[in-house]
């Protein structure tokens, strides 16, 4: 290019760049307003729904104390800030939805008393809205049904957190939608004459991902309730208390997949938790989690019933109730892991065709019953500690193919009993001083595992061990007694142990488990069937970590992980749990960035591991997307940009300010002279400059100076 020609264009772009100059010259975006309301005068307005209607999007209207009798609807973007939410009072004058926020996102409510409506707040079909700390009282029936406190109806990814529902005749917060956070809210009381609908909280027909963590829920109907095809639902951590109203449960979940982890359920009337499959529905409630549940003074403590099948009910602390754990009615394949049932009339049973289910390292002591089968099949009995159950510790009438091993029972009336049971297998227990060993009622079953796994140990065998082999006639001792334990003529354990079961420490780990977790903390809690002089667990094949007991994995990066637990026994042999394979959601941190935006917007977001991420860039006015940062590094130009999740990531877009070719955050002199090396241009040829093609064109030319000379001086900020 000539010299000449060069110059030119310098001297084109700066006389263009001193006519624009009057021209670009942009208005400044309006900064968000707070509008003050006072229903006695002296401040903007003195209705809620005045200020709601002149406020602009990601305005904020404070208002002051007093009571106003008004119905609000809010549909845009607003904070809505109550003086004190004691005293700053909405009154819907006992009709109506009190505050309505519909067809909008990114609401703040806060710090307000609802009441004297049939609906105290109703979201619809709203997203990313935040109700916090506010007051809803004396909702009263009428309107919609399943209505009373909070209402949030096909809307997703909104908080409703620490408020106080009082004195509602309906529920207390009604869910019909997905990914919504319930946390830490108060739910109290109940209106006369009490409603069936007046619970603390419903997930109604497909609820999914919603977390219902921390609440407090008293004196009402139910506690939650988790509807048909509501699955994958995450009950955490919640309190249910003396609930005494129309057959009340604790929490009842009549859908698949959820988690429901360490409640606090006392003083109801039926059941503290129920699984059950719907009506003319087999097996809809399934791969359910019951896990570290405190349940006491309720008729029975947790009840699988009516074809709900897969489900896990593990690490439950179960006392003072009629019977513990209760599995019936063909209720099948479903796993009981490390309970605790203490004080209860039964332990555990199962009932009513409910076969193949297994019963693992539970603690079932101190009951009048402690396990009780019914008419079911194919059980697997290992491991556990039956211990001073008043009248029997395991009882099976009209059963058969169930396997009893590795138990301890003992100190009981009846250690076990068999009535109309036969073709079962028992093996591997110790028997120790029961008043009677074995009642056996016309039942035949196997009591060994063979030669040489032998059969059980009884503490009132009176035999000798100077022989063995599988006739027990060759020389030496093998420590099995040289005759059999005679239950009765037909029942004899041919091959009793000497001396208690003493294996490698057998261990069982309850979580966690072989599912995604939504959190980066997860609780390591397990079992081992005798005492142990050491403990310690591998995460990840990395080197052993000595604990104490039950304990915490923190801080686990997103990804797939695997832990094995091991212990020593006192006599130095090691026992190993099966290795568990588990999931944490990856965490895709998408950073803020000059000159635009992404959806999803900046934050923190978490994915399932080894899915992918869609981030789209959005560049604001003055600004083109330039490329992405991938942990750092450049990960192209692609928009929207697909991040696979097999790990924690960090994005950021970036951004150009239009004409800024050097990408040094500024369009100056520079850039001009890059533009004017590149000038007339198109790729392939020697000069070709992509970052010189400003408006995209496939050529340097006339337009892209132009443009260039219009954001002449333009810097971010």
């Amino acid at each position: 290019m000539s010299k000449r020609i060069f110059s030119g264009i310098l001297v084109s772009l700066l006389l263009i760049s001193m006519l624009t100059l009057a021209f670009s010259i942009q208005p400044a975006k309006a900064e968000p307003k707070t509008w003050y309301v006072d229903d006695g005068g002296g401040a903007d307005f003195t209705k809620i729904q005045d200020a709601i209607d002149a406020a602009s999007p990601e305005d904020t209207i404070y208002v002051y104390n007093g009571t106003y009798y008004e119905h609000i609807d809010i549909s845009k973007s607003l904070s809505l800030i109550g003086e004190n939410k004691h005293a700053t009072i909405i009154d819907g004058s006992g009709y109506g939805y009190a505050v309505t926020v519909s067809y909008t996102q990114g609401v703040e409510f806060t710090r307000f008393t609802i009441c004297n409506a049939e609906i105290g707040i109703d979201i619809w079909q709203s997203s990313n809205n935040t109700i916090v700390d506010n007051i809803v009282t004396n909702s009263t029936l009428g309107g919609r049904s399943w209505g009373g406190g909070i209402y949030v109806d096909s809307s997703s990814n909104n908080t409703v957190a620490g408020n106080i529902i009082l004195n509602t005749t309906e529920v207390g917060i009604w869910l019909n939608s997905q990914n919504n956070t319930v946390v830490d809210n108060t739910i109290s009381g109940a209106v006369e004459p009490v409603q069936s609908s007046c619970g603390g909280i419903h997930l109604d027909d497909g609820s999914h991902n919603n977390t219902v963590r921390g609440n407090i829920i008293s004196k009402r109907g139910y506690g939650i309730y988790v509807a048909f095809w509501s699955d994958s639902n995450n009950i955490v951590g919640n309190a249910i208390l003396n609930l005494s109203y129309n057959v009340p449960y604790g929490i009842i979940v009549w859908s698949s997949n959820n988690w429901i982890i360490g409640n606090t359920i006392m003083n109801v009337d039926y059941n503290g938790i129920r699984l059950n499959s719907p009506e003319g529905y087999p097996d809809r409630c399934m791969n359910n989690v019951v896990s570290g549940n405190a349940i006491s003074y309720c008729n029975d403590g947790i009840a699988v019933s009516f074809e709900s099948s897969f489900n896990t009910v593990t690490s439950n602390n179960v006392s003072n109730v009629n019977v513990g754990i209760s599995i019936w009615n063909h209720s099948n394949k479903n796993t009981l892991i490390g309970n605790i049932l203490t004080n209860n009339g039964l332990g555990i049973s199962l009932a009513a065709f409910s076969e193949n289910n297994i019963m693992e390292g539970n603690v079932i002591t101190s009951n009048s019953y402690g396990v009780d089968i019914l008419d079911s099949s194919n059980t697997k009995l290992f491991n556990n500690n039956v211990t001073a159950n008043t009248y029997s510790n395991i009882y099976i009438d009209s059963s058969a193919g169930n396997t009893i091993c590795g138990n301890l029972i003992s100190d009981s009336q009846n250690g076990l009993m068999f009535l109309y049971s036969s073709d079962n297998n028992v093996y591997h227990n110790n028997f120790v001083s029961n008043t009677e060993q074995v009642y056996s009622y016309d039942s035949v079953n196997v009591w060994d595992y063979g030669y040489p796994s032998g059969g059980n140990y009884w503490s009132d065998y009176s035999g000798t061990d100077l022989l063995s082999g599988p006739y027990q006639n060759e020389t030496g001792s093998d420590g099995m007694g040289d005759a059999p334990y005679v239950i009765d003529a037909n029942n004899l354990d041919n091959y009793p142990l000497m001396s208690p079961c003493a294996c490698p420490p057998f261990i069982t780990i309850f979580s966690p488990q072989n599912v995604t977790y939504p959190m980066t903390s997860v609780a390591l809690t397990f079992t081992v069937d005798e005492a142990t002089s050491w403990m310690g667990y591998s995460l990840d094949n990395q080197a052993n970590v000595t604990i104490a007991g039950n304990t915490a994995l923190t801080d686990l990066s997103g990804g797939t992980h695997y832990i094995t637990v091991y212990a020593n026994d006192s006599s130095g042999n090691m026992g190993a749990s099966e290795t568990v394979y588990f999931t944490i959601p990856c965490a895709l941190t998408i950073m803020a960035t000059v000159g635009g935006t992404t959806n999803p917007a900046p934050g923190t977001h978490s994915y399932t591991a080894n899915s992918a991420a869609q981030v789209k860039a959005t560049p604001e006015a003055n600004y083109v997307f330039d490329h992405w940062e991938l942990d750092g590094a450049n990960a192209g130009s692609a928009n929207p940009y697909s991040a696979y999740m097999d790990k924690d990531h960090t994005l950021k877009a970036l951004m150009r300010i239009v004409g800024d070719a050097d990408g040094d955050g500024k369009v100056g002199l520079e850039d001009l002279v890059m533009l004017a090396l590149a000038y007339s241009s198109t790729p392939g040829n020697p000069t070709w400059n992509p970052n010189a093609d400003i408006d995209g064109s496939g050529q340097v030319d006339l337009a892209d100076l132009v443009t260039m000379a219009i954001h002449y001086g333009q810097h971010n900020p």
